[in-house]
């Protein structure tokens, strides 16, 4: 539960305004210094020339690239794009205006990642959502994937 109040140093809620804005902007640093020392480049898989483009993030990719030995043998090429991050993200307009198919999958019903990626690039995506609980698998994706191309 969450009490909507600061913490101090030590994890203690306060109200003091002061402590607050210490506090705010210490967050803000640290995401500065992530964004100065790390690397925000999604993970590439598949062709890298291929029409369709798919997006995601966190623990869709291990079924995603296995996906791609589907998709394969069934001829189909895909560019798939993994996220490492949401917030810091890359920016991937030039990846979407490349493709003519975008296609974002992720685990949630409403398709929260494919509205974030909808708005930095400011165009439509397709997208494959699953909420039932159960990660993807890889033909699973796979057939997906051929549909919305289809």
């Amino acid at each position: 539960m969450s009490t909507g109040l600061e913490h101090d140093e030590l994890g203690r809620r306060t109200e003091d305004e002061e402590e607050r804005i210490e506090q705010v902007d210490k967050r803000d640093q640290k995401v500065t210094t992530a964004e100065e020392t790390e690397d925000w480049s999604p993970f590439e898989y598949g062709d890298e020339d291929a029409d369709t483009l798919v997006i995601s993030w966190g623990s869709n990719e291990g079924a995603l690239v296995e996906a791609l030995d589907f998709l394969e043998e069934d001829g189909v090429d895909v560019r798939v794009l993994s996220v490492p991050y949401i917030f810091p993200r890359p920016d991937l307009s030039e990846d979407v205006a490349d493709a003519e198919t975008t296609v974002v999958v992720e685990c949630n019903a409403t398709g929260q990642f494919a509205d974030v990626i909808e708005s930095d690039v400011l165009e439509r995506v397709d997208r494959i959502n699953k909420y039932n609980g159960v990660r993807f698998k890889a033909d699973e994706l796979a057939d997906d994937i051929k549909e919305v191309i289809a």
